[in-house]
């Protein structure tokens, strides 16, 4: 059975699965027990394992690309188009977002005891993002791209420093044609090589771990809360389903001329983690695996 089907599978258990854990004891001690030392477990190893291999791919990777291009000039325009893409797809996005909350307006009409909460964590996260603001200005900001410590960078999960890192590296390595950066090249090439191998172990689990992570969420929270906030639920749907079933096919069919279909079955795995994980850099590795 291919991968993406197993996935798919295990996407459908874990929610009906969690769904019926709730209906049958959502209050229980063995429910409780049950997710406390099984399912989060088992998707949290599987969390672990992906963000282990997140730095060596990223940084083989990126230098293996930037030799495999060569030319600066080259990669230059690559990275303009790259960046124009990103502030493109990324602006398109954030005007669905704020048409579809200011059509369907998802906040009206929740009871009382929902909006109190909802208010009180929006209200301690929005002065945390203020804080966090106030502290670090624009050019702060810029000169962290360039990392004190690539090492440090790496270990703190600070990928754009370690791109940035990555990048200059692999320039380095293309301009300076030697036997010793020929070597160097070789052994990135071997930590490539081995990372992908690694993802592949870590991917066949990946079934297993979405059922568990699913598992974990449904049967927390129940088809209560999410009755309740059956607006805000359909909303975020409805945007996301619009970026991806529109946008992204219009773009893969007359800019990257390829089948969005194709393109979809493919990337199955990629999508299944991320929405299950809602983690960029948990989904990471399983792009690039797919890529």
């Amino acid at each position: 059975m291919p991968l993406h089907t197993r996935m798919l599978i295990g996407f459908v258990v874990g929610v009906l699965g969690g769904l019926l854990a709730y209906w049958l004891g959502a209050d229980a001690p063995w429910l409780d027990g049950f997710i406390s030392y099984v399912t989060q477990p088992v998707g949290d190893l599987f969390l672990r394992a992906l963000f282990m291999l997140v730095v060596p791919l990223v940084f083989s990777a990126l230098v293996l690309g930037v030799v495999e291009i060569g030319d600066p000039v080259a990669l230059g325009r690559i990275g303009g188009k790259t960046l124009l893409y990103i502030v493109v797809v990324t602006t398109v996005a954030v005007t669905i977002g704020l048409i579809v909350v200011n059509v369907i307006r998802p906040g009206e009409g929740l009871p009382p005891e929902v909006v109190q909460p909802l208010l009180a964590q929006a209200a301690e996260r929005s002065a945390d993002i203020a804080s966090k603001r106030e502290s670090i200005s624009m050019m702060s900001m810029l000169l962290n791209i360039v990392p004190k410590n690539p090492v440090a960078a790496a270990a703190n999960g600070d990928l754009i420093a370690l791109m940035f890192f990555a990048l200059v590296f692999g320039i380095a390595a293309a301009v300076l044609q030697t036997d010793g950066t020929r070597a160097f090249v070789g052994a990135v090439q071997g930590v490539y090589e081995i990372s992908l191998k690694l993802i592949g172990w870590v991917i066949e689990l990946a079934p297993y771990a979405v059922a568990a992570l699913l598992f974990t969420i449904t049967a927390r929270l129940g088809y209560d809360i999410l009755t309740q906030l059956a607006r805000y639920v359909g909303t975020v749907l409805l945007a996301l389903g619009l970026h991806f079933f529109v946008v992204f096919p219009l773009l893969l069919r007359f800019f990257g001329k390829v089948s969005p279909l194709w393109f979809f079955k493919r990337a199955e795995p990629a999508i299944l983690t991320a929405f299950s994980t809602s983690s960029s850099s948990a989904s990471l590795p399983t792009t690039l695996k797919v890529a």
